[in-house]
């Protein structure tokens, strides 16, 4: 036996087990005659496997004639099948053009018993045979056009345009999940439709020899409506199945339930509007300070909240019974034994019609280690802040000292000025005074610098306040003034008028706008002249101040962009790679970001973004 003696047998028991399958599925369902039309599809592509292989091994003209006559019966039904189930699957399609499909191919099939040998061929006047893979000899026809062949041509073409039509209709809906159930389904009909009517074409106007066999494209047409059907079913299947065991186990679960909220430290509530009352369950009772078999006291319960807290706790409900929805909160409750807890309460409220409440269900979290932990990270995250600021002034050392030596030599030369105007017979106080002046001046300019430093070098916890960012880049020029001075760099200003406050820390933010600033200096250590420095204030958004310290050495590579805030990245020698990220951590904590870029002509950008206070 060969193989194509072995295909179409089998693609027409495949088909019949389908059809079969979703008979079987609509006799349990009547309403599902969406299965019914899959079903008689089916039963005529089985039909159809089953004439293409008898005409495929034809021994005369006239059984071919005959053979083609008997397989167009089966296109009927099919094309009855293909509009009813796209129709009752998808809700789509004008009904008209399946209508008119439908009539056209039954005047066919009229013309196909009354005109000539068959709908294709006036007369079958002989075969070709044609080798295919495998070594084995099929057979095809060719003889005299039948002109009445044009009518199953028009049914092909009309059925193409309800399938677009469908696949339109469906797309406009905008349903992402459906769209592509009708692309699929809809579509490889439509390709389907378009390579028969081309190959008949060819085979009974163009003598192409090849045979006429649509079954082994439509096959795989018959499978994706298949799995489009089975999808519905098995889905039906598995919410049958799934509510079988929910009844089965609803009590487990329940346990279950329980020991998976005491196992993740989660209290459970639920206020009910009509009836105001509120039920916690045992977790959520302990949390709030009450014994397990204790009544919920709203009274008692704000009483426990830290003073502080008890108008945020109030708000986020009333917020969320005015029509927000979802409640949120976070509160301190002062616990008996004189220690602080703190909580996460959050809820969803269920409105009715009207959008009147009727319940409000939650969970309620102990937050204590957590804020423990995010107290410690903080601690940790400023120490290394701290350090980092220390190395820094560190590099920074020679130029302070120079910063330093001016105002003590003024003072130094000064006084010994002072001496000898003292000496003269009679002293010249005049002088005398002028030179004190000088010191006292330069003393001011001293201890400014002393007061920057010590700033700077203190390990003080963060102090958040309304700051403007014009001044803290000008801090920050001044402590670094001589530093730029031996590197030859310029400094540009471009500061903006009128910026809006900042909320943060001064001496944090100062470090940050000096890490930007001396990374700038080094990217224009190579150059011979020109290096210039372009520290600039804006506001890209009315709720955002953003500064940035542009400069002309040699770029940033793409791939590093985002790298050089990476701990321990870096393109210097000496470098450890911490500056950047832990500027990145501070600029976080001001809920700011940080970011890179290069220009468009030489060097790159450094950007820091900070929320309007």
């Amino acid at each position: 036996m060969n193989w194509i003696d072995l295909v179409w047998p089998m693609m027409s028991a495949a088909s019949m087990t389908l059809a079969f399958i979703h008979l079987l599925a609509w006799f349990k369902n009547r309403d599902q005659l969406a299965n019914l039309m899959f079903a008689i599809t089916a039963v005529s592509i089985s039909a159809l496997a089953i004439f293409e292989l008898l005409g495929m091994r034809a021994q005369t003209p006239e059984d071919y004639a005959l053979i083609l006559r008997w397989g167009h019966v089966p296109a009927l039904p099919m094309v009855i099948g293909i509009v009813g189930f796209v129709y009752l699957q998808f809700r789509a399609g004008r009904l008209w053009l399946g209508t008119a499909a439908c009539l056209v191919r039954a005047a066919s099939l009229v013309a196909n018993f009354l005109t000539g040998d068959n709908l294709n061929f006036l007369k079958v006047t002989g075969m070709h045979s044609v080798k295919v893979w495998g070594g084995d000899t099929i057979v095809t026809p060719f003889g005299d056009p039948n002109p009445w062949m044009v009518l199953g041509q028009l049914s092909h073409w009309l059925l193409l345009a309800f399938l677009i039509d469908a696949i339109v209709t469906v797309w406009r809906r905008g349903a992402a999940g459906e769209r592509l159930r009708v692309l699929v389904v809809c579509g490889s009909m439509a390709m389907f439709l378009v390579f028969s009517g081309l190959l008949v074409f060819a085979v009974v106007v163009r003598g192409v020899h090849a045979p006429i066999s649509i079954s082994l494209g439509f096959l795989f047409v018959v499978f994706a409506m298949s799995h489009d059907l089975g999808g519905e079913i098995l889905r039906s299947a598995q919410l049958a199945k799934s509510l079988l065991l929910t009844q089965a186990s609803l009590h487990d679960s329940e346990q279950r339930m329980d020991l998976a909220v005491r196992a993740a430290a989660v209290g459970l509530w639920n206020w009910d509007a009509a009836q105001r009352k509120v039920w916690l369950s045992e977790q959520g009772l302990q949390m709030l300070g009450f014994a397990p078999d204790e009544d919920f006291d709203g009274d008692r319960f704000l009483q426990q909240v830290h003073p502080e807290d008890r108008d945020n706790v109030q708000d986020a409900l009333a917020r969320a019974l005015s029509g927000q929805g979802e409640a949120w909160s976070e509160f301190r409750l002062l616990a008996p034994e004189g220690k602080t807890r703190w909580i996460v309460a959050r809820g969803r409220v269920e409105f009715d019609e009207a959008r009147k409440p009727l319940r409000i269900g939650g969970v309620v979290v102990d937050a204590t280690e957590r804020k423990r932990m995010e107290h410690e990270s903080a601690m940790q995250r400023d120490e290394l802040a701290h350090l980092s600021r220390v190395a820094l002034l560190a590099e920074l050392s020679g130029s302070l000292a120079h910063e330093l030596n001016q105002p003590l030599t003024a003072i130094l030369s000064n006084a010994q000025a002072a001496t000898r105007f003292l000496a003269h017979s009679p002293p010249n106080v005049e002088e005398v005074r002028e030179s004190l002046v000088n010191i006292v001046e330069s003393d001011k300019r001293a201890g400014e610098v002393i007061r920057r430093l010590r700033a700077m070098l203190r390990k003080d916890p963060p102090e958040f306040q309304r700051l403007d960012l014009n001044e803290v880049v000008q801090d920050v020029l001044r402590i670094i003034r001589s530093d730029l001075l031996n590197r030859s760099v310029e400094t540009r200003l471009e500061l903006a008028e009128d910026l809006p406050l900042v909320h943060g820390d001064r001496v944090q933010l100062q470090q940050v706008l000096l890490n930007l600033i001396m990374n700038g200096s080094d990217a224009m250590a190579e150059l011979n002249g020109g290096r210039i420095l372009t520290l600039r204030t804006s506001t890209p958004t009315s709720e955002n101040v953003e500064v940035s310290i542009g400069d002309v050495g040699r770029g940033i590579p793409e791939a590093d962009l985002e790298r050089i805030f990476t701990p321990f990245v870096t393109s210097k020698s000496d470098g450890m790679g911490l500056g950047l990220a832990v500027c990145t951590t501070i600029v976080e904590a001001h809920r700011g970001r940080l970011w890179a870029s290069n220009n468009a002509g030489a060097g790159a950008t450094l950007h820091l973004e900070l929320p309007v206070a």
